[in-house]
């Protein structure tokens, strides 16, 4: 064998040579030293370009076999590792060459499916494609013609098979292709589209010049030409049907989880390998565009679908919740001009705002038919929908699509309002389906998309008000999202003038004065403000904290500066407000700020003082029953932001410290005198305001007056129900030294607390009697529930107790409070369970629970005696023998509350959904609620909604302070169309008059 060489070189020509070689080929099986001579063949064969032409000779002889020889596939592979490391540029043999390598191991991987061989032998070759991929990323720029045509017709030719391999492997919906062979498929064309792409799609612009195509021959235009559409109708194809496989596998009972997650992997691949592709060809598939944006939606809604029912394993679960993000950033990248350009992202958007029905019942006919699930699938579909929209809302909210192309307009924070409303119109429409409980990762998805969407607000003041908008509205869901959206605002997005401005402005309408006509809030709205407060305190930075305590610091100053005689007004109980909320939140606690010290080193004394000077004023009995009403809640109110200051201070120190016991001691003292004289002095302070309450009604004011006055006194008797609650939570986290009854001062209590319960219904007018007996009944539960009472004052206690139940119940009865009632059988039953108060001889429970009560009692001990799982069986059971009928009536109950309480908002809240599918499609996104007035016909109430409508468009063009900003809302031709339907309108209104 060592003459292998000398027999080639004696060749006379290339046909001697190559008869030589396969006679070597075919005789040297058997040789030991087979690889030594394979070396020296492939020595020969590389050392002049005119020996390299035999290597294709070699190629083609070996691929018209069937028959694998082992000798022949070594030198092949030999020489193809050879090939490698030699330069490719200025080459074009090289080039021939490897294309033959490329396409042997194609034609073996169409013919048997599968090959490892095979599928490195087409690595090989692609890898000195990606080796020169600057090179190739400059090839269009290129002088040398010669060259440059040599590259392309090879990086052509290269995707081209690939393509072809994937068409004859996964080419129709029976096929079952190896995943190993598909990854080297979409793997490497998609990354060849990454490498070379500007050849790729500048070949796909030249097909399309037909003066070009007709300078060819048929053969040398398939190789000059890659099909873009093609290879993307490919890839999408293959997307949608994985997604059909794996739906059907998941509505069949016997599929096992391995057979999921290997269909899982075939989607994946197929996923990725589309988002390369259309990243590179994005501005070349507008023929295929609409069907991309379906297969957008529809792989999001299918990965949605298989969170909420996927039988996969928890690494699968995580992995599904990535690919959700890995999807979401895809469509972000459709509105990215260098991926899309201004043409296709209009049409992308106009695509995307279709409406849901038009949506699920395109992505539908896509999925298959899924009887069993249909349900499911089509809640998938559409917050599917809602998230591809509102990422790419948000992503191209700084293009200017939203006008027509040859006049683009750029978007301003008016189109953001309204593309904001309408996506929680969409939002709301979805979270009303049923499975509301798997949908929390979604909706938490949603939460971050629509944050991104109020960062691109240019105007500060425009996000607040649109936010304020959304967060109004009476949608508890809607409101879950929008707390959210202020809290990631307010404390976590690192814009401190924006968290800044927009915290102010929360201030600013919490402590407007009540003569500012510019600010008028509805009822409910104050309410909203102070929750949303206590509910992002704790996060918020500590500049953001040191504005709300400065803003209660303000109202503490004036109080106690200015004692009883201080000026109230809505203002004031505004800021009162603000402190209790504040207070409830545990302010200083959650304070790290460098004034912390500084503020409790002044104001715990402050307040410990005044706390002694108004009690010691209210037990002089300088105070009678002429004494003026605001004089009384005056003092009130001192005691009130006293107690509330020291609540805060209290609840910021550790128990077991030193200082923190003797802080204990005094505030246990203080608080049982102030229940104390609030006891004793309740009766002419309550009812000193029921007369100036009578008075006050009695005269011939305005409604807006008396409204006011009203508002004006439910805060003055807050103060009072306040500090009355402020001093019994002091008392019932020291309930230990309260309970050892020092100098009778628990029989104190109780003795206050019958007199407290006995003033209270001179408070039911303003809504604040039961509000009172609530927090006495939840005393007794919290506070004196386990008292062990000595023998001698178990007679004393059992009367006291006995006649607190008593008027405790017969208040419930009267009142009508369901809370009421619960919380005091819920008391009973505490002090029942653990008091050795059931000890006495005359303690009995027919004396304390009303007939009417008593079996009302004994459910409500039996439930308590159940364990969770019984309670939450019998609460199921509950709810499914509870009529439909019953719980519409309930609701349609809430939701005409809820329009009085907002009567600017539409009817699509209060829509009756049971009949929405009757609808037709242009109408769902606005649907009227037939039930809601059973007087009016449908038609008239359609005309109601045109007129609401037409309210809400003058309410809307009188907030635009900008000339040009009419202009992009609508065009010329849809004002007109629109003023010659209200003329019409008009006209037949008049008519109807004259007849």
């Amino acid at each position: 064998m060592s003459s292998v060489t000398e027999q080639l070189i004696a060749c006379a020509d290339a046909s001697a040579i190559i008869s030589t070689l396969k006679s070597f080929l075919t005789e040297s099986a058997d040789i030991q030293d087979r690889q030594a001579s394979i070396n020296e063949i492939m020595t020969f064969l590389m050392a002049s370009k005119e020996r390299k032409v035999l290597i294709r000779t070699l190629i083609s002889d070996y691929s018209e076999t069937n028959v694998e020889h082992d000798v022949q596939l070594e030198l092949l592979e030999t020489l193809l590792r050879s090939m490698m490391q030699e330069s490719i540029k200025n080459n074009h043999t090289n080039l021939e060459i490897l294309l033959s390598f490329f396409q042997l191991a194609v034609a073996r991987l169409s013919a048997i499916g599968s090959g490892n061989r095979w599928i490195k032998w087409g690595e090989c070759v692609l890898t000195v494609v990606y080796q020169n991929a600057k090179f190739l990323q400059n090839l269009i720029h290129i002088s040398d013609k010669v060259e440059k045509n040599q590259w392309i017709a090879f990086v052509i030719r290269l995707a081209t098979l690939l393509l072809q391999l994937r068409h004859t492997l996964d080419g129709h919906d029976d096929a079952n292709p190896e995943f190993k062979t598909l990854t080297f498929v979409w793997k490497n064309l998609a990354k060849l589209a990454t490498t070379a792409g500007p050849i790729l799609s500048q070949m796909y612009i030249a097909e399309n010049d037909t003066d070009n195509l007709n300078n060819h021959d048929e053969d040398q235009a398939s190789s000059r030409h890659f099909h873009v559409q093609q290879a993307m109708a490919a890839a999408a194809t293959s997307v949608e049907r994985s997604v059909r496989q794996l739906l059907d596998m998941m509505d069949t009972p016997n599929t096992t989880e391995c057979v999921l997650l290997d269909k899982f992997q075939f989607l994946k691949l197929y996923w990725r390998a589309f988002q390369r592709l259309f990243i590179v060809f994005g501005n070349f598939v507008k023929d295929e565009l609409k069907n991309c944006v379906l297969l957008c939606v529809n792989v999001t809604a299918s990965f949605v679908y298989f969170q909420w029912h996927g039988h996969f394993p928890s690494p699968a679960k995580q992995e599904l919740r990535e690919l959700v993000d890995q999807t979401l950033a895809f469509c972000e990248k459709l509105a990215d001009k260098q991926v899309v350009n201004a043409h296709l992202q209009n049409k992308i958007h106009t695509f995307l705002w279709y409406s849901s029905e038009d949506m699920k019942c395109a992505v539908s006919q896509r999925q298959g038919s899924l009887d069993s699930t249909r349900n499911d699938v089509e809640n998938a579909i559409q917050w599917g929908h809602l998230l591809v929209l509102t990422t790419f809302a948000g992503a191209s909210v700084p293009n200017s699509f939203h006008s027509n192309a040859t006049n683009p307009v750029k978007t301003n924070d008016l189109i953001r309002s309204v593309e904001i409303s309408h996506l929680f119109a969409r939002y709301r429409d979805c979270a009303l389906l049923d499975n509301i409980a798997s949908s929390n990762e979604v909706v938490q998805v949603f939460t971050d998309l629509i944050l991104q969407y109020f960062e691109h607000f240019e105007q500060i003041k425009d996000l607040q008000l649109v936010l304020w908008q959304q967060t109004m509205y009476p949608d508890w869901m809607q409101r879950t999202v929008c707390w959210e959206v202020w809290r990631e605002l307010l404390c976590f997005c690192w814009k401190e003038a924006l968290a800044a401005s927009m915290l102010q402005l929360v201030l600013d309408i919490i402590s407007c004065d009540e003569n500012d006509s510019i600010i008028v809030l509805a009822s409910g709205v104050e309410d909203e403000l102070f929750q949303l407060l206590c509910y992002v305190y704790r996060d918020l930075p500590v500049v953001l904290k040191d504005m709300c305590i400065h803003q209660v610091t303000r109202i503490i100053n004036v109080i106690s500066t200015e004692g009883p005689s201080h000026p109230f007004s809505l203002c004031v109980a505004s800021q009162l407000q603000l402190l209790e909320h504040l207070v409830a939140v545990e302010f200083l606690k959650n304070y790290n700020g460098l004034l912390k010290e500084e503020w409790i080193a002044q104001y715990l004394p402050l307040c410990l003082e005044c706390c002694g000077t108004v009690l010691e004023l209210l037990s002089t009995e300088t105070l009678t029953f002429s004494t003026p009403w605001e004089n009384w809640l005056g003092i009130a109110r001192v005691l009130d932001v006293s107690l509330l200051v020291l609540r805060g201070v209290f609840d910021n120190t550790e128990l077991g410290h030193e200082n923190a016991m003797e802080l204990s001691n005094i505030i246990v003292h203080l608080s049982i005198e102030a229940i104390a004289q609030l006891a004793k002095h309740s009766k002419q302070m309550t009812q000193s305001h029921a007369i100036v309450n009578n008075v006050q009604v009695d005269r011939t004011v305005s409604s807006k007056r008396l409204n006011h006055n009203l508002q004006l006194e439910r805060a003055s008797v807050r103060s009072f129900t306040r500090a009355i609650e402020t001093a019994l939570y002091f008392l019932s986290k020291l309930g230990s030294i309260l309970k050892t009854n020092t100098n009778h001062q628990c029989v104190r209590v109780l003795q206050d607390l019958l007199l407290i319960v006995d003033s209270a219904r001179n408070l039911q007018h303003v809504g604040r009697g039961s509000e009172l007996l609530i927090i006495v009944a939840r005393f007794v539960e919290s506070a004196l529930f386990d008292m062990q009472i000595a023998r001698n004052d178990m007679p004393v206690v059992w009367q006291l107790l006995r006649l607190l139940f008593q008027k405790l119940f017969t208040a419930a009865g009267k009142t009508e409070s369901s809370l009421l009632l619960s919380v005091c059988l819920d008391a009973l039953y505490e002090v029942v369970a653990h008091s050795n108060i059931v000890e006495h001889s005359e303690a009995r429970l027919c004396d304390v629970v009303p007939k009417e009560l008593k079996l009302l009692f004994a459910t409500r001990v039996s439930m308590r005696k159940r364990s969770p799982e019984d309670f939450a069986t019998a609460l199921k059971r509950a709810i499914r023998s509870m009529p439909k009928t019953t719980f519409q009536t309930e609701q349609r109950s809430f939701h005409d509350t809820l329009r009085k309480q907002f009567p600017d908002d539409t009817t699509e809240l209060y829509s009756d959904r049971g009949r929405s599918s009757q609808i037709d499609t242009v109408t769902t996104t606005k649907r009227l609620n037939e039930n809601q007035c059973n007087s009016l016909s449908a038609k008239r109430q359609k005309l109601i909604h045109v007129a609401t409508l037409c309210q809400e468009i003058q309410s809307f063009l009188s907030t635009l302070h900008e000339e040009n900003a009419a202009n992009v809302l609508l065009s010329d031709k849809e004002l007109d169309d629109a003023t010659t339907m209200l003329r019409s309108l008009l006209a037949k209104k008049h008519g109807t008059v004259n007849k």
